[in-house]
């Protein structure tokens, strides 16, 4: 068996165990857009290594694109969640974070889009659009929405090592973990275009390891216990600190509040 198949196969294990801890230590409502994530994950792996598509005649392809449309749906979502998580009791830092990730999204798309044109040129793609140039756009639209909710998940990080927000310590372990995955998918979307075929799949192999030892990662680390436990990541070993951070990050929650308030109120 191919060393890139039997890593498809541990992956799809540790997945299964990852979402009957969720389900079973109650978690799974609490971090649903997580275990949607994972669960649909799980789900297309194993539509992907069971159904026989030669033998139905149905060109893989098609069901590939499904999947890919959902998964960049589903990154989008989850960075939403993890924002909502993270400033929870931040309503003023929060509607801006939005806004900067749906500036970050659309712009994200639209490179994308731009850059799957200029891909498609160079291949001789650039023709009536057939199912070879909507793979050829899907790799490079899945390869911005993966880019940008890295970026997006490492500012949340830095925003928590700089400031001394409390957090759930599950959200803590959620955050440092989806930083390594999307990290993970990102270079292995990128790689697609860089290595050979032969390194591709043994680079396949090892990026899937890494996404495995996430997933093991967490279905190890999170527990009921870790939901109700907070943490605070930044400045922690500096206390004076933390209370001139925390003053200055409750006065720009106030402005932006204000602000927001203001842009609402019409004025006669």
């Amino acid at each position: 068996m191919p060393f890139e198949l039997i890593a498809e196969y541990l992956n799809v294990s540790v997945a299964s165990v990852l979402i009957v801890q969720l389900v079973r230590l109650k978690l799974f409502v609490s971090h649903r857009v997580f275990g949607v994530l994972i669960g649909f994950d799980l789900v297309s792996s194993l539509i992907v290594l069971v159904v026989p598509w030669k033998l139905l005649g149905f060109d893989y392809r098609f069901a590939w694109l499904a999947i890919m449309s959902i998964s960049c749906i589903l990154y989008v979502w989850l960075v939403y969640a993890m924002l909502r998580r993270l400033m929870v009791h931040h309503r003023g830092i929060l509607s801006m974070s939005r806004r900067v990730s749906i500036i970050c999204f659309v712009i994200a798309g639209v490179v994308a889009l731009g850059s799957a044109h200029l891909e498609l040129s160079a291949l001789g793609l650039s023709g009536p659009v057939g199912l070879a140039s909507w793979v050829e756009i899907s790799f490079v639209v899945e390869r911005a929405i993966c880019t940008a909710s890295l970026a997006l998940l490492a500012l949340m990080l830095f925003f928590l090592l700089w400031f001394p927000v409390q957090v759930s310590r599950n959200v803590a372990g959620l955050s440092a973990g989806l930083l390594v995955y999307f990290a993970a998918k990102a270079v292995l979307i990128f790689g697609r275009d860089v290595w050979s075929p032969d390194s591709l799949r043994l680079v396949s192999a090892i990026i899937i390891l890494i996404s495995t030892g996430c997933l093991l990662f967490w279905a190890i680390y999170l527990s009921p216990a870790r939901e109700y436990s907070q943490v605070r990541l930044g400045h922690s070993w500096k206390p004076a600190d933390q209370d001139r951070l925390m003053g200055q990050l409750e006065a720009l929650n106030s402005a932006l509040l204000k602000s927001r308030q203001q842009t609402k109120t019409p004025t006669f």
